[in-house]
């Protein structure tokens, strides 16, 4: 761990001893839906289970998804790779972070409240980390209220950011982004808090970006950013393990946040955004962690960031059920881990089982993926699966998401109910054609389960 990394740490504990946040501990809506404070680590240790079973870490996988979107080169054999990371675990500098341990707890111990962090080194590259809850948020009347606290640290650009996104579908990580990734969901919504700014001398974050998505076609929205005496218009201040308040207060047409102070201090409106027509009635929440090859203006290319209390308000709908397929975690020489898996024409498909499948007042299921292909021959326009030996189902990408970009998708494969049981299940991804040029990469397994 480098002096200054340790030196930051000693800064960040005297300033949080100085200056205790005013936010009021736990979740504070009057009528919540969902709310984590994130007390308790799964698993019982504050990286989660020993022998983990999934991707989630010490976040509980009945309440959340995660899913990680490293480096993608088949020509170098990095399937969704990650390197080891240096962290901050609370206000101590530590080493060799990787998944399924990069969800992690910690706070009580350091006379914070207990709540998660996640980390990573974004190795050179365009990296995103997405941890997605499983209860969906109703956005069929009204205007809802999400609100999550979080350092919320940025110096935009090559650096470091926090991002919201809201999906139709349970799909792991959309994500457009400033470079256009190919992450783009069905119907959606995402914003970014990628832009610092400053309060006087004290740096700060503001919102960045605005997306809307209808049919896979991203929109960028325009921004109306709030005014403030002495400051970048919509600017509120933030720094490393100082949680403030986030609010994003949305209707179908109209998107408004609030934050407060890195202290939880001068809560206000900082941005809105009109005429959104969105074109969901539900819609999944995720909370991301981006970075864009920081060390390229000279940052360090490893971050961590800390959340607590998130929760949103609104009739409560039936969470929906999560089945992990865990990750790869290969090790190459270069040191990362592989999370994906590889699909070529010489297999006969990659089947993949998740156990313990509750049917319970099912509605529909979908087996959700990331997918990265290479092929000259058929554009990589298709996916192919079976569910439990039956029959071939052929899951075609929208055209909006081929070509251009990031080539990394997402898909939300469905699965016919009548195909699943309950107990133990297998789901196989079939190589596409017998194309020599053909090869298939995929991470970020689930099946998602919904209920009435």
């Amino acid at each position: 761990m480098t002096e200054a990394m340790a030196q930051n740490g000693e800064q960040q504990a005297a300033m949080t001893l100085r200056m205790p946040s005013a936010l009021s501990p736990g979740c504070s809506l009057p009528a919540a839906a969902f709310c984590d404070t994130f007390d308790t680590a799964y698993g019982g240790t504050p990286y989660g289970p020993r022998t983990p079973a999934g991707r989630t870490g010490a976040l509980d996988p009945t309440r959340w998804s995660v899913a990680h979107m490293g480096a993608w080169n088949l020509g170098q054999g990095q399937y969704d790779s990650w390197m080891p990371s240096k962290y901050m675990f609370c206000r101590t500098p530590k080493t060799g972070l990787l998944p399924p341990h990069d969800y992690f707890f910690c706070g009580t111990t350091f006379g914070e409240s207990e709540h998660f962090m996640e980390a990573f080194d974004d190795q050179g590259g365009y990296v995103v980390n997405d941890a997605m809850a499983l209860q969906p948020v109703d956005l069929s009347r009204g205007t809802r209220t999400i609100t999550f606290d979080v350092d919320a640290k940025t110096t935009g650009g090559h650096t470091w950011w926090v991002e919201v996104a809201l999906s139709d579908q349970p799909v792991p990580a959309p994500h457009w982004g400033f470079v256009k990734t190919n992450l783009r969901p069905a119907n959606g919504l995402n914003f970014r808090f990628d832009t610092g700014c400053k309060v006087g001398s004290a740096k700060g974050t503001t919102l960045g970006t605005v997306e809307v998505f209808r049919n896979y076609v991203g929109q960028e929205m325009p921004i109306t950013r709030s005014p403030r005496a002495g400051s970048s218009a919509g600017c509120f201040t933030s720094m490393d393990d100082m949680r403030g308040r986030i609010t994003a207060k949305i209707s179908t047409n109209r998107l408004e946040i609030w934050a407060t102070d890195f202290d939880g201090t001068h809560n206000r409106m900082i941005a809105a955004v009109d005429k959104l027509r969105l074109t969901m009635s539900r819609a999944y929440l995720h909370l991301q962690h981006g970075q864009y090859n920081a060390a390229k203006d000279r940052n360090q290319p490893f971050q961590t960031y800390h959340w607590d209390n998130v929760e949103f308000d609104g009739p409560r709908l039936t969470p929906t059920r999560s089945y992990q397929v865990p990750d790869s975690l290969v090790r190459r020489r270069q040191g990362d881990l592989n999370l994906g898996y590889k699909i070529t024409t010489g297999e006969h498909g990659k089947a993949f089982t998740l156990r313990g499948v509750d049917l319970t007042g099912a509605k529909r299921a979908f087996f959700a993926l990331s997918s990265d292909c290479e092929d000259a021959v058929r554009k990589c326009a298709t996916l192919q699966y079976q569910v439990n030996g039956g029959p071939v189902h052929t899951y075609r990408f929208d055209r909006s998401v081929l070509g251009g970009g990031y080539s990394v998708r997402q898909a939300a494969l469905p699965v016919p109910l009548a195909e699943l049981r309950s107990g133990a299940n297998t789901v196989t991804l079939l190589p596409v054609g017998s194309s020599p040029t053909y090869s298939e990469m995929v991470a970020n397994l689930n099946l998602f389960v919904e209920t009435a």
